[in-house]
């Protein structure tokens, strides 16, 4: 038992620091977005008038979800608020059979997001907005869903499988959490 607990742990830890996939500042490591050098902007559609309707504070982004949404999710544990280690941007953990973590970052777009060997991103849409899904394989396999939102603000959502018994596919987890999420941060 406390060998388990201690794997779930370390992989709420490395949760934790994969929100720092879509959060760094200056160099950066496989999977991690830089703000050296970003290959491209992402453009706004004009024909969408989208604007932000709530702030990317840690307090909205707890709230972002209810209890019911983040258990159907697999995680019924409460949130916990917090800010990245990486760069100080808010972000929100909810837990369980799974860590899903959601964040903003200010002045950071998909396109600053890299691959790398054990890295794959695809291009995707959550509620109309650019987004990308990144799908980290190896030692600490998870997912992230990452969208442009407007402002320059880019939000994320990570999410790491914890049951130890793959029950979750943490592409399909997350991709639906930025599906629950993204409409009540934006308004077109």
């Amino acid at each position: 038992m406390r060998a388990t607990a201690h794997a779930r742990a370390a992989a709420v830890v490395s949760a934790a620091a994969a929100v720092t996939l879509f959060a760094g500042c200056g160099s950066s490591t496989a999977g991690e977005p830089t703000r050296e050098q970003p290959s491209s902007t992402v453009p706004q559609d004009d024909s969408t008038e989208t604007s932000t309707k709530a702030s990317h504070s840690v307090d909205n982004l707890c709230d972002l979800l209810t209890e019911e949404e983040a258990a159907g999710l697999g995680a019924p544990k409460p949130p916990e608020k917090g800010f990245s280690t990486s760069d100080g941007h808010p972000q929100c953990t909810w837990s369980g059979d799974l860590s899903l973590t959601v964040g903003w970052s200010a002045g950071m777009n998909t396109s600053m997001l890299k691959t790398g060997p054990d890295i794959t991103i695809t291009p995707i849409e959550v509620d109309g907005l650019h987004a990308v899904l990144s799908k980290q394989t190896g030692s600490a396999a998870l997912c992230q869903v990452a969208v442009d939102l407007p402002d320059g603000v880019l939000g994320g959502a990570v999410v790491l499988d914890l049951s130890g018994e793959g029950r979750y596919d943490e592409c399909t987890v997350a991709t639906e959490a930025m599906n629950i999420i993204i409409p009540k941060v934006t308004e077109k």
